[in-house]
C-alpha cells in the first residue's frame, strides 16, 4: 500500500489502520502527510536563522451510522494522529472518536469511493446517489511533482534581494520557506490516492526611512507548477512594494483633503493587487454546495451572475493539487463561462444533499481579463488602492472593504499617495459598472487582472 515512497508516512498509516482493524471501524478516512521545510530567516539581507524540520502526521477522521424515528443519520469525529503517540494512546484516540461520533446528526451520505467523477442517471435521489464517486481513473495512483531544478530557500532570497539597493528603502526582514510535501488518503470505500508537491512561500517587510519611518507587510506563495515565472514575479514584487513604501513615507492622512470650501468625494475606486482575488472569491464561495445546499446562495446551474451589460465574467478553477482532503479528484472546472454559471462544486457531503457530482473544493483559480489597461483607468480622476491593512469579502451579503495604508488620489491633476482611510461596497451593487485591467497578476491562487475599477453607488 506504499504509494508515497515515503516509509515515515506509511509507518504512520500502517499503526493507524491496524488500530482501526482492531477495533473493528467499519467507516473512516485517512489524510496523512510528511512534510519537509527547508526555513530561512532573515534581518535585512543578514540570515539569522535558518533550519529544515520535517513533519508526518494523520487526520483521521471516523464515521458512525445510525437511525433516529427511521431516519439514517451519518456521524463523524476527527482527531490528528502522529508517530509519538504511543498504541494505548492511539487507541483511545480512535475509542473516543467512534463515541463521539454519535454525537453529530448529519443525514446520511456516503463517502468518495471509485474512479470517476459520475452518478447513475437512474432512480430517485435516495438511491442513485449511493457512491459519490472521484474523478479520473486514479482509485490508487501516484501523482508526484518532479524535483528537478527546484529552487532553495537560498534562491528565492536572491530574487528577493535582487532589487533591494538602497538604504533609506529597504527590506526589513524576510522569512522564506520551501516546502516539500508527500501525501496519502485513505477511505473505506476504497479510496487511495497519493500526491508530492512543492511549494515556495514567505513573507517579507519593506521599511522606508523618509519623512516618516513607515513599514508595509506582504506575503508570497508559488507553487512549483508556476516554476517559469518565480524569479521574476518575486522579484517584480519586491521591486513594487519598495516603491509603495516610499509612497507610504510620504503619503499624507486621507483626511486631510477635506474642506469646508471644497468637499472630498471619491466618485471611482481602482483596487489592484490581493484585494481583487479577494473580491471575486465571492463567486467560489456562492458556487459552493455547503452555501447553496442550506439556502445562503441560490445559485443555480446556467443562472447568470451578473446583469447584460456587465464585463462578462469568465472564471476557471485552477487547482494546485491533483486530489481534494477526500481523496476527490480536482480538475479546472469553468465555472462560470461569460456570466453563465456552468458548475456547482463541493464535498462528499454537501454535493450528495445537493444531487450533484461531487467535484471537490477550490481556493485557487483563473479569471479572464479585461481589454483596459491600466493607464486608461486611470485618466479619470479615482481613488487607486494597492495595500490594505485588512481587506474583507462577506460571502454571505457580497459586502467589501476595509482600511487601507496605502492608496493614490488623483483629482484630474496631480496623483497624491494618502494613507489612513477606509472603503466599503457591495460587488452586486458595483459589479455591471466594473472594468478589468487587461494587465494581469499571478500567484498561487490567483491568475487574473491586476486591478478593476468601478464607480461607487
Amino acid at each position: 500500500m506504499n504509494t508515497t515512497n515515503n516509509p515515515t508516512g506509511q509507518l504512520l498509516m500502517d499503526r493507524v489502520l491496524k488500530c482501526i482493524s482492531d477495533n473493528d471501524i467499519q467507516n473512516y478516512a485517512l489524510y496523512n502527510t510528511t512534510t519537509e521545510t527547508e526555513e530561512k530567516f532573515f534581518i535585512k539581507q543578514e540570515c539569522t536563522f535558518d533550519r529544515n524540520k520535517q513533519t508526518t502526521k494523520c487526520e483521521v477522521t471516523i464515521y458512525r451510522d445510525f437511525e433516529i424515528d427511521e431516519k439514517k443519520y451519518r456521524g463523524s469525529s476527527s482527531f490528528v494522529a502522529d508517530l509519538s503517540m504511543s498504541e494505548k494512546e492511539l487507541d483511545h484516540k480512535i475509542k473516543d472518536a467512534c463515541s463521539s461520533s454519535l454525537y453529530v446528526k448529519n443525514p446520511y451520505y456516503p463517502l468518495p469511493a471509485g474512479n470517476r467523477m459520475e452518478t447513475d442517471s437512474d432512480g430517485d435521489k435516495s438511491s442513485k446517489h449511493d457512491m459519490v464517486t472521484c474523478a479520473d481513473d486514479h482509485s490508487s495512483g501516484n501523482t508526484a511533482v518532479s524535483e528537478d531544478n527546484c529552487y532553495t530557500a537560498g534562491n528565492l532570497a536572491e530574487f528577493v534581494f535582487q532589487n533591494d539597493v538602497t538604504e533609506d528603502v529597504f527590506i526589513n526582514s524576510l522569512e522564506i520557506f520551501v516546502t516539500k510535501q508527500s501525501v496519502h488518503i485513505i477511505n473505506s470505500n476504497g479510496i487511495n490516492v497519493s500526491y508530492n508537491t512543492i511549494t515556495y512561500s514567505g513573507e517579507f517587510v519593506v521599511q522606508a526611512k523618509l519623512a516618516n519611518d513607515v513599514e508595509l507587510y506582504h506575503d508570497f506563495k508559488y507553487s512549483s507548477l508556476d516554476d517559469d515565472d518565480i524569479p521574476s514575479s518575486l522579484s517584480k514584487l519586491v521591486s513594487d512594494h519598495l516603491n509603495a513604501v516610499k509612497d507610504r513615507a510620504n503619503a499624507i492622512p486621507i483626511t486631510k483633503l477635506q474642506s469646508d470650501s471644497e468637499p472630498f468625494f471619491v466618485n471611482r475606486v481602482i483596487l489592484e493587487g490581493d484585494s481583487v482575488y479577494e473580491l471575486f472569491r465571492y463567486y467560489l464561495y456562492r458556487t459552493d454546495a455547503s452555501m447553496v445546499y442550506p439556502g445562503y446562495s441560490h445559485y443555480k446551474i446556467g443562472d447568470s451572475c451578473a446583469c447584460s451589460n456587465a464585463q462578462p465574467i469568465t472564471i476557471t478553477l485552477n487547482p494546485k493539487v491533483p486530489y481534494s482532503p477526500e481523496g476527490i479528484r480536482l480538475l479546472n472546472l469553468p465555472l462560470i463561462s461569460e456570466n453563465t454559471i456552468r458548475y456547482l462544486t463541493g464535498d462528499a457531503r454537501f454535493s450528495f444533499y445537493l444531487g450533484i457530482p461531487a467535484s471537490g473544493t477550490y481556493e485557487s483559480y483563473q479569471m479572464e481579463c479585461g481589454s483596459t489597461s491600466i493607464d486608461e483607468m486611470e485618466k479619470e480622476p479615482y481613488l487607486k488602492i494597492v495595500s490594505f491593512s485588512d481587506f474583507q469579502m462577506d460571502e454571505f451579503t457580497g459586502g467589501f472593504g476595509g482600511e487601507y495604508r496605502l492608496a493614490y488620489y488623483f483629482d484630474g491633476t496631480k496623483t497624491i499617495p494618502v494613507t489612513n482611510g477606509s472603503i466599503s461596497g457591495n460587488i452586486l451593487d458595483v459589479i455591471e459598472n466594473m472594468i478589468f485591467s487587461s494587465e494581469k497578476q499571478t500567484s498561487y491562487y490567483f491568475d487574473g487582472p491586476l486591478a478593476i475599477s468601478y464607480q461607487k453607488i
